[in-house]
């Protein structure tokens, strides 16, 4: 049977004393249970500056009241393991399932600034990131990747970019060595409370966004009703990337590889900046359908030159 860690073998783990007793409890354990309730998601919600106010309280008391008095690396400790789990959580890992890394204190604090400075910086990025309306005579490819960088500067209801709502692959994929926020967006469970919290924001969105367009309208409509942002964004895909559409894409690009010469410096001939535009295009197309690069670049060489 698995080990299950708990809260209280995280503070064993952060060098809070467990042999001292007051009233049958140990410090860890008192710690444990009136920061965190025993609870790894109580994390999600808990503050830094939070975390200080009660160690201070701690730290007032008298020793007859029970008094805590923790180091300044201990506390540095704890701080790093509400990071730890919050990353486990959006990431959706479980935090009992193994022991907490005290040795990684140094790179969590780091995640957490990091972290923190995405969020401060998520209204001002917010406001200048916003995409213009879906509009029928805009193209999909121009308007979803700005959608997506939009919904990155968003946190979600677990502080992971609201572009994981959108993201092509259903199946999480952790990779630690990833930028912090592209982890969170490229593993983050797609249910559960905050899933649901964030689809419906995502939702709002798109039904503000594609308001007036009613061939994107229409697409999203069987499932209005269910505030999935998800489903919605999925709908979307399927009507404007779909097989039909890949289809033409790649009959377009064969054209174009097959057919495309340079014709010199002379606009509106193909000239050269035009030539290398369109079979680049082309390129994408075939690596988008197939998942991998189709073209080596020593053969788009051959090909440009």
């Amino acid at each position: 049977m698995a080990q299950i860690f708990t809260i209280h073998d995280a503070m064993i783990a952060c060098g809070v004393d467990n042999v001292g007793l007051f009233q049958s409890l140990t410090q860890a354990q008192r710690l444990a249970a009136d920061l965190f309730d025993n609870e790894f998601m109580s994390c999600m919600d808990k503050r830094f500056d939070e975390v200080d106010e009660d160690l201070k309280t701690y730290s007032s008391l008298t020793a007859q009241q029970g008094q805590i008095r923790l180091t300044s690396g201990v506390k540095k400790h704890i701080k790093a393991f509400i990071q730890w789990t919050r990353d486990m959580i959006r990431t959706g890992r479980n935090p009992n399932a193994v022991p907490f890394p005290v040795a990684d204190t140094t790179t969590l604090i780091r995640r957490y600034k990091s972290h923190e400075a995405y969020i401060s910086k998520a209204k001002t990025i917010t406001e200048n990131a916003k995409p213009a309306r879906f509009k029928a005579m805009i193209k999909w490819e121009d308007w979803k990747p700005v959608f997506l960088n939009f919904l990155r500067s968003i946190p979600g209801r677990d502080g992971v970019p609201l572009s994981y709502i959108c993201r092509d692959n259903p199946i999480a994929a952790i990779n630690p060595a990833a930028e912090l926020l592209d982890m969170y967006v490229d593993s983050a469970p797609l249910s559960g409370e905050a899933f649901n919290v964030d689809a419906a924001e995502v939702h709002t969105y798109i039904v503000s966004f594609i308001a007036g367009n009613e061939t994107a309208e229409a697409k999203i409509m069987p499932h209005a009703n269910e505030n999935n942002g998800r489903l919605d964004f999925t709908a979307l895909y399927d009507h404007y990337e779909g097989v039909g559409v890949h289809a033409i894409d790649i009959t377009k690009a064969d054209h174009i590889i097959d057919s495309l010469f340079y014709a010199g410096e002379r606009k509106p001939h193909m000239w050269w900046e035009e030539f290398e535009k369109q079979l680049s295009m082309a390129f994408v197309i075939y690596d988008r359908r197939e998942g991998r690069q189709v073209y080596s670049d020593e053969m788009k060489l051959r090909i440009l030159c």
